[in-house]
């Protein structure tokens, strides 16, 4: 499953089978870069509509098992690989799937940095990743989301699960770009369940 081949496993059933059934047993410096792959990745999987359905539940247990200091490693692919790209890349990842709930789950991942002294360079990177999510978000409208099924909070997002979110974390931690955030008000609400202690933020 090197990297060049990677894109490969995802186009057919067997090989996202097989994917699934080996990600539980690889260690965790093999999850990371299968981890990565998905990152390094995400476009061509957005834009051909790749199917995850049947392992998602496998991709997500893996991202929880990493620590904080791996999940910048793999998040800094996407802030050097899609960082300078055109808006409809930007639109084509957000409005799939896999896509929008795979970068949506590094972003929740964001309380870690409590849990240990991390660098300046760290919190740089982290913060540019949770500013590119935001500018991607940012892009999408209303009438994006019109083949969206609403959901109970009303929302017509196309994801496979919500995350739990500490917006206070985010903004004390983070050089969040104050003005995404705030255009960006009622899609993390819609996106994220909040903490509830963060209610003040809004």
């Amino acid at each position: 499953m090197c990297s060049e081949n990677f894109p490969h496993y995802l186009f057919v059933s067997k090989g996202k089978r097989l994917l699934g059934k080996c990600l539980p047993s690889f260690n965790l410096h093999q999850t990371k870069q299968i981890l990565g792959y998905f990152m390094q990745y995400i476009y061509i999987i957005s834009k051909n509509n790749i199917s995850l359905d049947e392992i998602y539940t496998q991709i997500s247990y893996a991202i929880d098992t990493q620590k904080f200091n791996d999940l910048i490693q793999i998040v800094q692919q996407f802030v050097l690989l899609y960082s300078r790209q055109s808006n409809q890349i930007y639109k084509t990842i957000f409005l799939n799937k896999f896509g929008l709930t795979y970068l949506l789950k590094f972003f929740s991942k964001s309380e870690l940095i409590n849990q240990d002294d991390f660098d300046n360079e760290v919190k740089s990177i982290w913060s540019s990743f949770l500013n590119l999510v935001l500018n991607g978000l940012l892009l999408i409208d209303e009438d994006d989301l019109n083949n969206g099924i609403t959901n109970s909070k009303g929302s017509k997002w196309n994801v496979y699960e919500t995350y739990q979110l500490n917006f206070n974390t985010i903004l004390k931690n983070f050089d969040v770009n104050m003005d995404l955030w705030t255009k960006n008000e009622g899609k993390l609400k819609e996106l994220f369940t909040q903490f509830a202690d963060d209610e003040q933020i809004f």
